[in-house]
């Protein structure tokens, strides 16, 4: 079936609370997904980030983000009073420009949940420990200098409700027939459980530091290459391992995933190496864990529950070694546009966006070309040189939906044709307020007035299907 989806990260949903939760709001969105006739719906790394708010530098793969657990399904449960969540709503418009900052906040009401649970949580949240062995080494590590059964049980409770409740709404998307693909980065960040309880596997120094760190050379991204800083694996001790580290983090994403979308696939056939502190123009390549782990990740999983993010820019095959797989790899219109083709050049086994998380909008993207770059983009997309951004944004949607690759995806900003003062992420430059952006009630609203025009262009390029039951478990 060929499908088109949505790709709006938790974080960015509407709310209360200064950061979206899986409450209500989710809900809502899932409703207008189904209703437009989307069939998928893409978020980012949902674990918990660290003070830059980036999903893809965390503390854990397996400790997910606690601002995103309900605070309302808390106060159903009696876990918080009609006051506390009075107060959250309150106080949160103060910090909803700094995830960070709210965090902090949220911890002191968070805390008081834990403290109320009774013996039949506590018993529930322990025995959900005692089973998710590398959840429980991953509350281990946030308890930091406090190891303490009480603070270990606080991390534990989060980490239930968050599976609890992105467990529920997991499965009203599977009623709808919504698909949820999300994202998993290639590396762990040096301040995670990954790299403390696994350090052989990773190329650290005798005093725990890395003496090469993961990025790119310059890309379509950034000229000048990024510096991410991640350490990178070893691999000949991960081989020894059966690749154990890697794969449990893949097959843990393939709980919460219907498909993966392994970030910066490229990785996995070769990696680049930066020396720690150096600029990105020193680093080199080095053979990644390639053919044998992915005959065990495959093996295991299925090729139906990946995507690979490879462009296919820097140094080797590794869409080859996508391919040797069935693994589909992405492709973003704006460098389609870019290189002097249209939509109309995309295979079956793909999967396009008009732009990602790390692209600016499509309409920042086309104000800010040079008017021959403009014209040239206006003529791929069969329209006339003069065309404004607005014809051509939606033709440029209509290209994509007509095309021939199998998933489509439209990240919300250009649903609503908003600029470049709403995307997500500037790649290779830390805070300024990356990973921030959410929609608002207003943007909600006008995107369920899209519903009936959106409706029609998917019935009308065969990305739409009618489901016929009723899901009876939304909330209230």
């Amino acid at each position: 079936m060929r499908k088109a989806g949505v790709l709006l990260h938790i974080s960015s949903l509407p709310g209360r609370f200064g950061c979206g939760t899986l409450g209500a709001e989710a809900y809502r969105f899932a409703d207008f997904l189904q209703q437009t006739g989307f069939h998928i719906w893409q978020v980012l790394p949902l674990n918990v980030p660290h003070r830059d708010a980036s999903p893809y530098s965390s503390a854990s793969t397996y400790a997910q983000n606690p601002l995103f657990i309900d605070p309302v399904a808390l106060h159903e449960a009696g876990l918080l009073t009609s006051d506390e969540l009075q107060t959250l709503e309150r106080e949160a418009p103060l910090y909803e420009k700094d995830l960070y900052t709210l965090s902090k906040h949220r911890e002191a009401f968070l805390r008081k949940a834990a403290a109320r649970a009774d013996d039949v949580l506590r018993h529930n949240v322990l025995d959900f420990l005692a089973q998710n062995e590398n959840i429980r080494l991953a509350c281990t590590y946030l308890c930091g200098e406090d190891p303490s059964p009480e603070n270990l049980f606080y991390q534990g409770f989060l980490q239930y409700q968050f599976t609890k409740q992105w467990n529920a709404l997991h499965a009203y998307l599977r009623e709808l027939d919504i698909e949820i693909i999300g994202d998993i980065p290639i590396y762990s960040d040096l301040h995670s459980s990954e790299v403390q309880y696994h350090r052989d596997c990773y190329l650290l120094s005798a005093d725990g530091e890395p003496d090469f760190v993961s990025g790119v050379p310059g890309d379509s991204f950034n000229d000048a290459g990024q510096y991410w800083g991640h350490p990178l694996y070893r691999v000949e001790r991960l081989a020894e391992e059966n690749y154990d580290v890697l794969f449990d983090r893949m097959a843990f994403a393939a709980t919460l995933y219907d498909v993966i979308r392994i970030d910066h696939f490229q990785a996995i056939h070769r990696y680049y190496a930066i020396p720690c502190g150096q600029h990105p123009r020193e680093g080199h390549w080095e053979t990644g864990v390639g053919e044998p782990f992915l005959q065990r990740l495959i093996g295991a999983l299925g090729s139906e529950r990946f995507v690979v993010e490879d462009f296919g820019c820097y140094q080797g095959d590794s869409r080859a070694l996508a391919k040797k797989f069935a693994l589909p790899h992405m492709d973003v219109l704006q460098f389609t546009l870019d290189g002097g083709h249209g939509a109309d050049t995309y295979p079956e086994k793909i999967l396009v966006y008009t732009g990602t998380h790390d692209n600016d909008t499509f309409v920042g993207y086309l104000e800010a070309l040079s008017p021959e770059k403009r014209t040239r983009v206006a003529t791929l997309l069969n329209l006339s040189p003069d065309a404004d951004t607005t014809a051509l944004l939606n033709a440029a949607c209509n290209s994509l939906c007509a095309c021939a690759a199998e998933r489509v995806i439209f990240p919300a900003q250009d649903l609503l044709a908003l600029g470049s003062t709403c995307r997500m992420n500037v790649p290779g430059i830390s805070g300024g307020g990356n990973w921030h952006w959410r929609l608002t009630d207003a943007d909600m609203e006008n995107l369920e007035k899209l519903i009936p025009l959106w409706h029609q262009t998917l019935k009308m390029t065969n990305r739409w299907e009618e489901k016929h039951e009723t899901c009876q478990q939304r909330p209230l």
